[in-house]
């Protein structure tokens, strides 16, 4: 699994407002540098400020951040000509943010997609609203899907972001999000991604929250994740996470003891390469403890579904 912070980015960021205000290009880099040194595997760049010129900052943003940081950058924008300036510039594949399922959006995008190449970012909302089931929001993951296909941008080049909300404002947002995030995976193979702190927004506690919704998030098989902190309580998300995978068992049988096997297998194998050649040690050598627990749980889980008397 692959994390990213949005740090590059002014939403509710006084200092770097005042970067991005001033044209100081030092502290932008300093703030991608530091990023950089605390782990995180891609960094998120948006300029946005109604009053700069975005179409000019972001595309030499781009250009000195790679420069000095060896990171894959995501080109975070609205503004398709300052999109299509930064990824003519870029050096490799870039992640582009963001496409959704409105006509507009898709038929600006997409063509750039498919020009400059890229992994696109998709989000599951259509005329600026969020359907608060997940079948609304897989019908339009399914249109955004088919329309891509059609400009032959490849499967794996697409992210799909079902938009986690806040569980302060609606009790299911939650589950919505989880369950979109299933069929998404399941019935397209797409990649997903998931800002896993937006769900505790306005809420105490949030960190035990977003802890909680991570390790459910991570029974969808969530690709990219965006944390709130520098680290989250990992011993926490542990625990929560064998529980889940001990219910999952005893409700759904044997099918999905193969399948946590599966998932436990590969998260093992990724972490191995993770912890040998880069990303937080920590967090990798954590991973893989964890998922060989997850393993022994469900081993020791089909076994006594295997001897126990009928």
């Amino acid at each position: 699994m692959i994390s990213w912070r949005e740090r590059i980015n002014p939403t509710g960021k006084k200092k770097f407002k005042e970067a991005l205000r001033s044209n100081d290009i030092d502290y932008i880099l300093r703030e991608g540098i530091s990023q950089q040194e605390k782990g995180v595997h891609i960094l998120d760049v948006n300029v946005g400020l109604p009053e700069i010129d975005e179409k000019t900052l972001l595309t030499e943003v781009v250009e000195q951040i790679q420069a000095v940081i060896n990171l894959p950058l995501q080109i975070d924008t609205s503004n398709a000509v300052a999109m299509e300036k930064a990824l003519r510039l870029y050096n490799g594949k870039a992640m582009i943010n963001s496409v959704n399922g409105k006509y507009e959006s898709m038929s600006a995008v997409f063509p750039l997609v498919k020009k400059y190449g890229g992994v696109v970012v998709a989000l599951t909302l259509c005329e600026n609203s969020i359907p608060k089931t997940a079948e609304g929001r897989f019908e339009i993951a399914k249109e955004i899907y088919d329309t891509a296909i059609k400009y032959g941008i490849k499967k794996k080049d697409i992210i799909f972001d079902t938009l986690a909300m806040t569980i302060s404002a609606d009790k299911n947002a939650a589950k919505a999000t989880i369950e979109s995030l299933s069929y998404i995976r399941r019935v397209l193979g797409c990649h997903t991604s998931l800002g896993v702190s937006n769900v505790s927004f306005g809420l105490p506690q949030r960190d035990a929250v977003n802890s909680t919704f991570f390790a459910m998030a991570l029974g969808s098989v969530i690709s990219i994740c965006i944390f709130r902190k520098k680290r989250m309580d990992l011993y926490y998300v542990r625990g929560r996470i064998k529980k889940a995978v001990f219910m999952r068992i005893i409700a759904n049988g044997s099918s999905e003891f193969f399948s946590s096997i599966s998932m436990s297998i590969m998260s093992i194998v990724f972490n191995f390469f993770l912890l040998k050649y880069g990303g937080t040690t920590g967090v990798a050598a954590f991973s893989v403890i964890m998922y060989v627990e997850v393993l022994s749980a469900c081993l020791r889980s089909a076994c006594a579904m295997r001897f126990s008397p009928p």
